[in-house]
């Protein structure tokens, strides 16, 4: 795509974004989406990471965006963060946060490796809890996680309908 640039981004007025992951992709992702006039909610596992928000409305003339708690590594955590944003109606979820290459073996809450379940399955879990709640009843799930797209050779996508996914959304 020679010659796309955030100001390629369409207007997001009225639309609900999820971006996953507080810094570097994430933060910028967030900012750009807040800039095209999306309402940004900004997901994380770290607390700590919410200044990341303040930021952002500084650098957007007070967008509208939020923090909240998400720990894809966490199963009882992504169906929380459904949960919480049910009514919502995201229009746009942008699976980008992601763990690369722990040092050492570590494993989920739910007892997976780290850097899988957190990446792909923590993704995935979220992508069908918020599938049934998106604003538009034909839509489409896309989901890439950055973390796991360096190159293409380890590109990993997922792209579902509807009537593809159990009817409560959840796996």
């Amino acid at each position: 795509m020679a010659g796309w640039t955030a100001c390629s981004i369409p207007a997001q007025r009225g639309r609900v974004a999820i971006v996953t992951g507080t810094g570097g992709l994430g933060f910028e992702t967030a900012l750009e989406l807040a800039r095209a006039g999306a309402n940004v909610i900004l997901a994380g596992r770290d607390a700590d990471r919410a200044a990341s928000v303040a930021k952002l409305r500084a650098a957007t003339n007070g967008a509208s965006m939020r923090f909240e708690m998400l720990d894809l590594a966490c199963l009882t955590s992504v169906k929380a963060f459904g949960t919480r944003i049910q009514d919502e109606r995201p229009d746009l979820l942008v699976d980008n946060a992601g763990v690369m290459a722990p040092p050492t073996r570590k494993v989920t809450t739910d007892g997976f490796e780290l850097q899988f379940g957190t990446n792909s399955l923590g993704h995935f879990a979220l992508t069908a809890q918020l599938f049934h709640n998106c604003g538009r009843d034909t839509s489409r799930a896309s989901s890439r996680s950055a973390a796991s797209a360096p190159t293409s050779e380890t590109s990993t996508s997922m792209t579902c309908s509807p009537a593809e996914l159990p009817p409560d959304g959840c796996l």
